[in-house]
């Protein structure tokens, strides 16, 4: 089994035979092979599909589990409070220490998807490059790690 840390400063690659789910820098280890390039094939195949408007962002979650997440035209995310409304609440994913109430931005136009970077104290990067100051456009199949610990992979369905 090979296992790639989802930290972009730090990549490194397990090769292994355990089962081991975080890296030595502590963040989470994901398959690069097997499940996942299912995945990212089936993804591109929906991308490849004419006038596929509609996505998702799938919460990648250490047990093998995932969360989807339905985007609409404008979706924000970060962590829900009273003062602080959002459209993706990772609120039961992840702590204030690695999200921000208002982390990043994924919009829709003219039919293609971009996200945006809404705070300052935490990372954004799209496989593997980080969103500064430009928005980044999301093809079906990309993945958005945000911190150092949320993963998900973006597909248009």
């Amino acid at each position: 089994m090979v296992k790639k840390c989802v930290r972009p400063q730090c990549g490194i690659v397990y090769s292994m035979s355990e089962e081991r789910k975080f890296c030595d820098c502590g963040a989470l280890l994901v398959n690069t092979n097997g499940a996942s390039d299912k995945k990212n094939t089936q993804a591109q195949q929906r991308h490849s599909r004419a006038n596929a408007k509609k996505a998702q962002l799938v919460l990648l979650l250490d047990d093998d589990k995932e969360v989807v997440f339905k985007l609409n035209q404008s979706n924000v995310i970060g962590l829900l409070t009273d003062n602080n409304k959002v459209d993706i609440d990772l609120s039961a994913y992840a702590s204030r220490e690695y999200i921000s109430r208002r982390h990043a931005k994924i919009y829709s136009e003219d039919g293609t998807y971009y996200i945006s970077k809404m705070t300052k104290k935490h990372a954004v990067h799209v496989n593997e490059k980080a969103v500064a100051d430009k928005p980044i456009k999301l093809i079906s199949g990309d993945m958005v790690l945000l911190s150092k610990k949320l993963v998900f992979q973006f597909e248009e369905v």
